[in-house]
C-alpha cells in the first residue's frame, strides 16, 4: 500500500503496488459488514463485479481481480493518475471533446445492453494518459442497474441527477446518464457545476427555471411527493440561448448541452444522436482507432474465475461415473460461481459482437485505420496486451491465502 486515494459510503480506494511485477492498482477495499451473510451485502458486491465483468470496454475501468478477506471485500483495478474532477480547468478545448467522446463510447456500451449507469459525475470519471492524451476510464458501477420496470429512485449524486429522478420516479432509463453528461460538459468547460443546488428542491428550482416548465404529469409528482410539501417552483424563466450565449462562446456546444438537458426523457438526444454530433468532428476518428485498436489487441483475452483451495468441488460416484457436486459453500462463494458461468468467455465475446460496432468513415479505409502511420493511439498499452494477457480472478481466500495475497502488496 502506498496512499489512500479515495473514500466512500462504501470504504476507501487505496494506491498499490504489486512487488514483484512493479505494477500500479487501485485497491478498493470495503468497509466491513456487520453481518458478513447480510444479503443486501452480498447484492451491491456481486452486482458491481458482473456489471464490470459484462463491460470489457476500453473506456471503461478494467478490474484485474476481486477477492475476499475474512469477511471484508477487496477490488483490485487498474490504475489511473486522476479523474475529471482533479483536471478541471487544465484540459484544452480539443481534450475535452475527446474525453466526453470517449465517455459517449463507454456509456453506447452500457446502453446497447440496456445498463443504466446512474451515476456518472465527474469523480467516477478516471484519467490516464497514454502518449500525452487523456484516455478516460468510467468507473464505479455500484449503482449500475438493469433497466427492468421500476428502478430505486435514489441514485445519482444530486448535482447531476435529472428531473425525473429528482422527482422520485421509478420508471427511468438511460436518459438519466444522458442529462449527466449535459452537466458534465458544461462543467468540464467553464469548471463550475451548472445546478450545484444544496437539496434536492433548489436543484429542481435551478433545472426548472433554465430548462423550462414542468409538463402536467410531473407536476402532480412534485405536488404529491412528501418531500416538496409546502414548496413551490419558480415561475420565473431564464433563457437558455442567453445564458449560455455569456458563458460558452461555442454555439455548437450550446446546441449539444440543450439536447440533453430536456425535461421530459424522451425527448433527451440519444447516445447514438450525441455521437454523431458535429461538436465531435476533431476526435471522432481518434477515439475510435483507438477503440478499434484496443479490441483488436484483447479479443483473445481469457478472462478467469478461480477459486482458491480448499477445492470445491468433490468426486462422487454414481452409476454413470463420476460427477462434480458442489461442496458447501458461503454465500459468496456460490454467488461468484453463478456470475463466472454467467459471464463465460463466449458471452464476452458475444457482447463485443453485439454491442461494438464501430463506424466506419469514407476518408479512411479499415486497413488503413490500423496502420501505425495513421494511427495516433499506438501506444505501449497494446504491445503490452499481445505479451501479457491479464487474468481476473474472483476467489475466496481462507487466511493462509489471504496472507499470501496481502504481502505481495506495498
Amino acid at each position: 500500500q502506498i496512499e489512500q486515494i479515495g473514500e466512500g459510503t462504501y470504504g476507501v480506494v487505496l494506491k498499490c503496488q504489486n512487488k514483484i511485477t512493479g505494477e500500479f492498482v487501485a485497491v478498493k477495499r470495503f468497509k466491513e459488514p456487520a453481518d458478513p451473510n447480510d444479503p443486501q451485502y452480498l447484492k451491491i458486491t456481486q452486482r458491481e463485479v458482473q456489471m464490470l465483468f459484462e463491460s470489457k470496454h476500453p473506456f471503461v475501468v478494467k478490474l484485474i481481480e476481486a477477492f475476499k478477506r475474512k469477511t471484508r471485500m477487496y477490488f483490485v483495478f487498474e490504475y489511473c493518475e486522476s479523474t475529471v474532477l482533479d483536471m478541471l480547468g487544465r484540459l484544452s478545448d480539443k481534450e475535452i471533446r475527446l474525453v466526453i467522446y470517449e465517455l459517449l463510447r463507454s456509456l453506447k456500451s452500457l446502453h446497447g445492453r440496456n445498463v443504466v449507469h446512474r451515476d456518472v459525475k465527474p469523480e467516477n470519471l478516471l484519467i490516464t494518459f497514454q502518449n500525452s492524451k487523456p484516455v478516460l476510464k468510467l468507473c464505479d458501477f455500484g449503482f449500475a442497474r438493469q433497466q427492468n420496470g421500476q428502478m430505486t429512485d435514489y441514485v445519482a449524486t444530486r448535482w447531476y441527477r435529472s428531473p425525473e429522478l429528482l422527482l422520485n420516479s421509478k420508471s427511468y432509463g438511460p436518459p438519466v446518464d444522458i442529462w449527466a453528461v449535459g452537466c458534465l460538459v458544461y462543467e468540464m468547460i467553464t469548471g463550475q457545476p451548472l445546478f450545484p443546488g444544496d437539496s434536492d428542491f433548489s436543484t429542481l428550482q435551478m433545472i426548472v427555471s433554465l430548462c423550462g416548465h414542468l409538463s402536467p404529469e410531473k407536476m402532480q409528482m412534485f405536488q404529491r411527493n412528501p418531500k416538496y410539501q409546502g414548496f413551490k417552483l419558480t415561475s420565473k424563466q431564464i433563457n437558455f440561448d442567453e445564458y449560455f450565449a455569456t458563458r460558452l462562446k461555442d454555439v455548437q456546444v450550446v446546441k449539444l448541452i440543450k439536447s440533453m438537458l430536456q425535461i421530459e426523457p424522451e425527448a433527451r438526444a440519444t447516445v447514438d444522436d450525441l455521437l454523431e454530433d458535429p461538436w465531435f468532428a476533431e476526435v471522432r476518428q481518434e477515439a475510435c482507432d483507438y477503440e478499434r485498436q484496443w479490441f483488436a489487441f484483447n479479443k483473445s483475452e481469457k478472462v478467469e474465475i478461480q477459486e482458491e483451495k480448499p477445492v470445491l468441488e468433490e468426486k462422487t460416484k454414481s452409476r454413470q461415473g463420476s460427477k462434480s457436486v458442489l461442496a458447501k459453500q458461503k454465500p459468496f462463494q456460490a454467488s461468484m460461481q453463478k456470475i463466472a458461468t454467467q459471464t463465460s468467455q463466449q458471452k464476452l465475446q458475444e457482447i463485443q459482437v453485439k454491442n461494438y460496432q464501430l463506424p466506419t468513415y469514407k476518408e479512411r479505409s479499415n486497413s488503413q485505420l490500423m496502420t501505425p502511420q495513421v494511427n495516433k493511439y499506438n501506444h505501449s498499452v497494446f504491445q503490452k496486451a499481445v505479451s501479457v494477457k491479464p487474468k481476473i480472478q474472483i476467489r475466496q481466500a481462507d487466511n493462509r491465502f489471504a496472507g499470501q495475497m496481502t504481502k505481495m502488496w506495498k
